[in-house]
């Protein structure tokens, strides 16, 4: 569509969803597929475990959307079956639960994709960031502040957000 056409030519897809697991990989992947029915245009990958070379194929032709651990991503990344130039919409999805348990893999994904971003001065399609999570966890403020500019960030437990925005707690003690 108009948005993407100031993007490269090439395979790789628009968007990426790291989770933390293959049995999520797998069903966000079915919900994708229930989703995008009917869509020809839109090709899904999923990717997880040691599986890389089983998908060469379909990975080198490419794909619009991405599915993976962060490990796979970065092997396939490594092996050159996955390019991150037409990327616009990476997600990390149980963020909390994945930037704890992947730290290291997601900083280089992300650092990668910057260093591509910086190498298309001219491009006007979407760059996104997207962190959902249960827990506003250290790992995840440490993410957005090195990571995202002005980010928005919505916090639907009145918890989370109270540890986020560093509500300081006074007990108050009542007697009737």
């Amino acid at each position: 569509s108009g948005r993407y056409n100031s993007l490269p030519k090439g395979s790789g897809p628009y968007a990426i969803i790291l989770v933390s697991s293959w049995n999520a990989v797998r069903k966000i992947f079915i919900e994708a597929l229930s989703l995008l029915q009917g869509e020809r245009n839109i090709r899904i990958i999923d990717l997880f475990g040691a599986g890389e070379d089983l998908k060469m194929c379909p990975l080198i032709n490419g794909c619009e959307l991405l599915i993976a651990t962060p490990p796979s991503l970065k092997r396939v990344l490594e092996l050159r079956y996955v390019q991150l130039n037409r990327l616009c919409h990476l997600v990390i999805d149980d963020a909390d639960e994945t930037l704890t348990e992947f730290t290291m893999e997601i900083r280089e994904i992300t650092v990668n994709y910057f260093r591509e971003l910086s190498r298309q001065e001219d491009r006007s399609a979407p760059q996104q960031i997207l962190l959902f999570g249960t827990q506003w966890e250290h790992i995840v403020q440490n993410y957005v502040q090195s990571y995202m500019v002005d980010p928005t960030i919505v916090i639907t437990s009145r918890y989370e957000a109270s540890l986020y925005g560093k509500v300081k707690q006074v007990p108050i003690v009542c007697r009737k």
